[in-house]
């Protein structure tokens, strides 16, 4: 139930705590939003979620259609 991933950004100095997800949705969060600065996900069905995501699905569509 913790953090999965911690990197560390060079530029700023500082921590970036990530969570992954498969599918992120309201009905399977289970952190403090706050303890978090990233979301990696597959699919994003929470649009309003409040810190920024990472949806690999988008990154994945955009680069086959190039």
């Amino acid at each position: 139930k913790g953090i999965d991933a911690t990197c560390f950004d060079h530029d700023r100095q500082t921590e970036i705590r990530v969570e992954l997800k498969h599918k992120l949705s309201c009905s399977n969060w289970n952190h403090k939003i706050d303890e978090i600065d990233y979301i990696v996900c597959w699919e994003n069905r929470w649009k309003d979620f409040p810190k920024s995501v990472i949806e690999l699905k988008e990154i994945v569509q955009s680069k086959i259609l190039k």
